[in-house]
């Protein structure tokens, strides 16, 4: 039922910005193409990283390779509701970048995720 609603939402409209379920080779392997677009990915906590900065969220997506959402501002990661990202699935929306080789989404604002 949770699976459906997300492959619903993850369909979008054609203005939107591109939604993609992580996890879902088919849509993650189109997110290089999208390096420096506004993306909105669907997936579930892999784990946290709170220590230090920037602080990163890790989305399940391949086997030993979370997805990070790097979040840079300490008062962002404190208006996340932490509970609620571990038990249920997340939407985040967010520009595409690269580092080191590694493509993550940098989460501007605590708006940019939702567990609804």
């Amino acid at each position: 039922e949770a699976g459906d609603r997300e492959a619903r939402e993850a369909a979008g409209t054609p203005d939107a910005a591109p939604r993609l379920r992580l996890g879902v080779d088919a849509e993650t392997s189109r997110l290089a193409t999208l390096l420096g677009k506004r993306v909105t990915l669907f997936g579930s906590l892999a784990s946290e990283d709170a220590d230090g900065t920037p602080r990163r969220i890790l989305l399940v997506d391949r086997p030993r390779r979370p997805f990070p959402v790097i979040v840079f501002d300490a008062a962002t990661w404190r208006a996340i509701d932490h509970d609620a990202v571990a038990a249920r699935f997340v939407r985040v929306s967010g520009i595409v970048s690269e580092y080191r080789g590694r493509l993550q989404v940098v989460l501007e604002s605590a708006t940019d995720l939702s567990t609804r």
